[in-house]
């Protein structure tokens, strides 16, 4: 008995311990399917936030909703901008009218339970952001209701966040969607837009070679025509042609820069120059017909800026000559004064800004039209163009040659009272030991009596500052009475500098009375006087002890001249016209060359051998690359000019071939000629193998200065 209890307790133990690994296993089991579940609910819910669309979204939170309370049915209402914009409904047959849908919507809590108690009603927003409403409804729940609901608001925030980050996503798809469109069509219109500036280039490129050929011979045999003996009447028709021809080369010429600004295809130089011979030479091309108007011109540059820069020299002056020919142009009387200042900039490098301003007693621009002076083809009103001409491309491609040099232009202006234009742009002071212009024997100068006469204060002042550069003592008279009464009551003055320029009818008997003082009271005189009355003026004044100069006033011309005079070095008498203002002649050029001219138009080859034997030269001719070739077989030259576009061969084949084929000690200098004006003209000019390159028109001075080049070639 006693073994068969104890075989009974170890059954009932052994099956106690099976039935409790059962209930063991079963336990685990059924936690590690929980496990399952909840592992897959946080996978589903961190992937809903990386989900592409809302509706991917909301498919998700309604799997995990039937998941976790299986409920009969579930409807989600999307609303953008206060509007719907998606509906969703679990079954898909589930059908929302409008009564439910507007119930839906005006819910204002966060959740709040349905009318059955069986489900709920979640608001899905995000930062305060209505996105949708959520209906969960019909699902059995017992103990569970509070942690049901609990569960529901935290799936419902990260349901908001997946919304939004789903249409932020739809949003920059658009856009990209947008963009690559956009991106596809500014392809397009870019190809469009090259295709159509390479042809506006060729274009631009043909018309200047067409229209600058013809002009070349119209003004070159003008300008050589008006050199012969003409009556007043032909030279005045001669005049006339040669202000024409320069007129319409000029627009040409403004025409093609605004193109190739706009193209961007404008390369500034940088090379060394003179800020003051420029704006001199910039004023000599305006003074002639500044004196038909009696306007007084003038410049003053202060020691701030330095004696040599370094930048575009052309740029710098084609913007100085529009705005001081804009002056002239738009000035009756009064004057026209440029003035120039630098400031330094910090730095290691020696830079500068460099202001000039150029100011006249013109007509004056108002405050609501200046706007106009910046736009191309554009003037004040349609009766200044009438008025006074021009294409309105002058300020607007100024403006875009200052921006390019880091500077700017602007404009102050006061109606009928005058204008002031203010340029700058920056330039780097050049590494040059050479002197400014005009030094001179400063210590020469120092303390002498000085006496300065004009009717005009700005050259009155002009003429004080640079009096006192050099240390010397001055007095004024600002009219002809002060004038003689200053002379003949203060016969200890030194010098007498005189500006004449507004003398009338009567001036021979005033330039006497001049000539009478000079001689008895030994005062040595400089007198600036116009041009049309210098030329009448040089045998009543050819006297030793004085000079007379053209305007506008040259610091270093007026010095050189004090200089001279009050030295008194030769016995002879001094010649009137100074230096700096002679006429190069034809022994000034070069030696003599072997020039041989390629060129096909008849009319340009007149022009080019007439020049050149203005310079004392003669040339062959030939008529294209070809007959070149032919030429140099037989015999050698020192420089060809050579036009680009000839027939049969043209000129930058010509040139290969010449570069090809011939020896160094035979190598002629090759100066190309074209009517071309566009950029890369003279690259591939000088690509080719030519030496120099000049555009037409060919001017007497621009050949002269190419040829006078050839001694640094390699002849």
């Amino acid at each position: 008995m006693r073994s068969f209890a104890l075989l009974i307790q170890t059954l009932v133990g052994e099956w106690r311990l099976e039935e409790q690994q059962t209930a063991n296993e079963k336990e685990h089991n059924t936690a590690q399917k929980q496990l399952a579940d909840y592992e897959m609910i946080f996978d589903l819910i961190g992937e809903m936030t990386r989900m592409r669309t809302e509706t991917e979204v909301i498919t998700t939170i309604f799997d995990l909703f039937s998941m976790l309370y299986a409920p009969r049915y579930q409807v989600y209402i999307g609303v953008q901008t206060g509007r719907v914009h998606m509906m969703k409904t679990e079954p898909a047959s589930f059908l929302v009218d409008a009564d439910m849908q507007q119930q839906l919507l005006h819910v204002r809590e966060q959740a709040t339970w349905t009318d059955s108690g069986n489900g709920f009603i979640l608001r899905v927003t995000y930062d305060d952001e209505d996105l949708g409403v959520l209906l969960i409804d019909d699902f059995a729940f017992a103990d569970y209701r509070e942690q049901y609901f609990n569960l529901a608001l935290m799936l419902v925030r990260v349901c908001g966040l997946a919304i939004k980050n789903a249409r932020t996503y739809e949003q920059l798809q658009t856009t990209l969607h947008e963009l690559q469109g956009t991106l596809a069509e500014l392809s397009i219109a870019k190809d469009a837009a090259e295709t159509a500036n390479r042809a506006k280039s060729t274009f631009l490129a043909n018309m200047s070679h067409e229209i600058r050929t013809p002009l070349n011979a119209i003004i070159g045999m003008t300008d050589l025509l008006g050199e012969t003996s003409l009556n007043a009447e032909q030279h005045d028709f001669v005049q006339t042609i040669s202000a024409g021809g320069q007129a319409l080369l000029s627009i040409i010429s403004n025409v093609l820069d605004l193109s190739k600004i706009e193209a961007g295809k404008i390369e500034l130089e940088a090379r060394p120059f003179e800020l003051r011979s420029c704006v001199e030479e910039v004023l000599d091309l305006v003074v002639l017909k500044a004196e038909e108007r009696q306007l007084n011109v003038a410049y003053l540059l202060d020691d701030t800026v330095p004696a040599t820069l370094v930048g575009d020299v052309t740029r710098i002056r084609q913007i100085l000559f529009n705005l001081v020919n804009n002056a002239v142009k738009f000035t009756e009387a009064g004057e026209v004064i440029v003035r120039g200042h630098a400031i330094s900039e910090p730095g290691p490098d020696p830079l500068y800004t460099i202001k000039i301003d150029v100011q006249d007693t013109g007509i004056g621009i108002p405050p609501d039209l200046r706007d106009r002076l910046f736009q191309p083809f554009s003037q004040i009103d349609a009766s200044t163009t009438r008025r006074y001409g021009g294409t309105g491309l002058g300020l607007v491609i100024s403006q875009r040659f200052a921006e390019m040099m880091g500077g700017t232009i602007a404009v102050e202006s006061t109606p009928n009272q005058g204008s002031t234009f203010h340029v700058t742009f920056r330039a780097r002071q050049a590494d040059s030991t050479k002197p400014a212009p005009g030094i001179g024997d400063v210590a020469y100068l120092a303390q002498r009596r000085l006496l300065i006469g004009s009717s005009y204060a700005s050259n009155r002042q002009i003429l004080a500052q640079y009096a006192a550069q050099r240390g010397m003592q001055t007095a004024f008279a600002d009219s002809w009475s002060a004038l003689l009464q200053m002379l003949q009551q203060q016969p200890a003055v030194d010098i007498a500098v005189l500006d004449i320029h507004t003398l009338d009818s009567s001036h021979s008997e005033y330039l006497n009375q001049l000539r009478q003082i000079s001689t008895q009271q030994n005062i040595p005189m400089v007198l600036f006087l116009p041009m049309q009355l210098h030329t009448a003026m040089i045998n009543q004044l050819n006297e030793q002890n004085m000079r007379l100069l053209h305007r506008p006033i040259k610091q270093h011309v007026l010095f050189n001249a004090l200089q001279t005079l009050l030295r008194n070095a030769t016995s002879e008498h001094t010649p009137l016209l100074a230096a700096a203002d002679a006429t190069p002649q034809a022994e000034q050029f070069a030696p003599a060359l072997r020039i041989l001219i390629a060129e096909d138009n008849l009319f340009n080859q007149k022009v080019t051998v007439r020049l050149l034997e203005r310079m004392g030269y003669t040339a062959d001719l030939a008529v294209d690359g070809q007959e070149v070739l032919d030429r140099l077989q037989e015999q050698t030259y020192d420089v060809i000019l050579m036009d680009v576009q000839m027939p049969r061969l043209d000129g930058l084949e010509a040139t290969r071939s010449i570069r090809a084929g011939h020896q160094m000690q035979h190598r002629p200098y090759i100066i190309g000629l074209t009517a071309g004006a566009l950029q890369g003209d003279r690259e591939r000019c000088l690509e080719a193998g030519m030496d120099d390159y000049v555009t037409k028109p060919v001017r007497l001075e621009t050949l002269a200065d190419a040829i006078g080049r050839v001694n640094q070639g390699t002849i």
